[in-house]
């Protein structure tokens, strides 16, 4: 969904409570502290830092209900009269096309997604149409009998190069984020991999999460990326805390909130540590290098 623009920026009535910005002389991230400062907000998390190498301008948002697209192509300054006209659901605003998220390009004319894909190597897994470097979750769900009825029985990444999906990551569905925190610790690389995507997988519903699988699943967050780990494991875990953020702020109120100071420190540390990955840009946070 595009919303109004003014130089640029989103209008102050789009922007939540929760800022960050890069100053512009050192282009080092400064955080505003959503609980000392003036911004009332209980706990949620928020990190997104884009660095000016992917966008002209760094902004934090946290709206549940409205998005705004990170596909857009200016026009060549040379181009002043003529008008633009964009497809596919794009909308022009001072001479620039504002696309949806599944498309970009000048004019909105560049697909910028995974198209519906089934796989059926080991079962039978659907998953719909998904912006370029997102997880899909499947049609399928677990069964009615299992620990996990209702949550979706698997996930895949939207590939960035191929723009085909990944190989599925199936989710045990008698598997809880009580019991992976109890894995977690001691866990070698490859578990922790499997345990990374089952996380992503059961914060998927963001209506389903309670204030202690927010808490369960912060601390699961902070121990894969405290640790040396694969670039699959920080994906995963960047979404699932993409998908933390979803969760309404009323949630918030009974979580551990050391647990999150934790994960808020921890993410900060990635962001300085890691390279430039665009598979760290999620729907509701991104982590850049400086």
């Amino acid at each position: 969904m595009v919303v109004s623009m003014t130089d640029g920026l989103p209008t102050p009535a789009m922007i939540q409570p929760c800022l960050c910005f890069i100053n512009q002389t050192t282009s080092r991230v400064h955080f505003m502290n959503v609980i000392s400062n003036t911004c009332e907000m209980d706990y949620s998390l928020l990190l997104l830092i884009f660095t000016s190498a992917v966008f002209e301008q760094t902004w934090c948002l946290n709206n549940s209900n409205n998005s705004i697209s990170t596909t857009f192509s200016p026009l060549p300054t040379t181009v002043t009269t003529q008008s633009l006209l964009c497809e596919n659901k794009g909308i022009t605003q001072n001479g620039i096309c504002f696309c949806p998220d599944d498309w970009t390009g000048t004019t909105c004319n560049i697909p910028n997604f995974c198209p519906e894909n089934t796989f059926t190597a080991t079962m039978k897994l659907t998953f719909p149409k998904t912006v370029l470097g997102q997880f899909a979750s499947s049609v399928e769900r677990c069964p009615s009998e299992t620990t996990n009825a209702g949550m979706h029985h698997a996930s895949a990444l939207c590939n960035l190069i191929t723009r085909l999906f990944s190989t599925p990551k199936i989710l045990n569905c008698s598997l809880t984020l009580d019991t992976i925190h109890t894995w977690i610790s001691g866990a070698t690389l490859k578990k922790k991999q499997d345990l990374s995507s089952s996380t992503q997988i059961l914060t998927s519903i963001p209506e389903r999460l309670t204030p202690h699988n927010i808490t369960n699943a912060a601390k699961i967050t902070q121990a894969l990326l405290s640790d040396p780990q694969t670039t699959d494991i920080a994906v995963s875990a960047v979404a699932t805390v993409s998908q933390l953020l979803s969760a309404s702020h009323e949630k918030y109120s009974s979580v551990d909130h050391e647990a999150i100071s934790q994960l808020t420190q921890t993410l900060q540390t990635l962001s300085l540590r890691e390279k430039p990955n665009p598979l760290l840009v999620q729907p509701n946070m991104a982590v850049q290098a400086e």
